[in-house]
């Protein structure tokens, strides 16, 4: 399969969340996903400019502390969103579809996802205490804790999980028709 044809493919069954997708499939999608945003980048800049910014670091009380520095940074803007937006759905159906292959449930690799949000207020809650994490919350608008520990845990678990969902998406398709439809490398076109 080629990349075109890939491309193709996925926006041809971008709501279509059964049956299988195969490896070449997926990854030619991500692919073509990562070039064009880098394309994006690349005229967002040219015809726009890097965007700048100034970050001021605070001290523990929150006070300002030494200069401000100068950030420049690149993004995709707004075609790059576009692009997001129209290509969400294909994303979504076949990286469900890619499990589906290898004989896995769908949502997999999006658990992690729905997951995240929920984890990290219970970290800033458990970390700073309900009160505190409300009153901070509800006076700042954020909540900042002193102690990293926890995020760093919290992140190595997030990364493990991502690590495993990747190597279930790279595992290669289940040897003729499985419980979500026939082996895709084994159809006739």
């Amino acid at each position: 399969m080629t990349l075109f044809e890939a491309v193709k493919v996925c926006y041809g069954k971008y709501v279509t969340f059964s049956g299988r997708a195969t490896r070449s499939e997926f990854w030619k999608f991500i692919l073509f996903m990562f070039l064009v945003l880098v394309a994006l980048v690349i005229i967002n800049s040219v015809l726009f400019g890097a965007e700048t910014s100034y970050r001021v670091a605070l001290d523990a009380d929150g006070n300002p502390r030494g200069e401000p520095i100068k950030v420049t940074s690149y993004n995709d803007g707004l075609l790059g969103d576009i692009f997001l937006l129209v290509t969400l759905l294909p994303w979504l159906a076949v990286g469900w579809r890619r499990m589906h292959d290898s004989g896995r449930p769908g949502y997999l690799p999006f658990a992690t996802l729905l997951v995240l949000f929920p984890s990290l207020v219970a970290f800033f809650v458990f970390s700073m205490g309900p009160t505190t994490f409300w009153y901070s919350i509800s006076t700042t608008g954020g909540a900042r804790i002193e102690s990293t520990g926890g995020a760093v845990l919290f992140f190595i678990g997030f990364f493990a999980v991502f690590i495993l969902n990747t190597y279930w998406l790279t595992r290669p398709s289940d040897p003729g028709p499985n419980k979500y439809g026939p082996n895709p490398n084994e159809v006739s076109q």
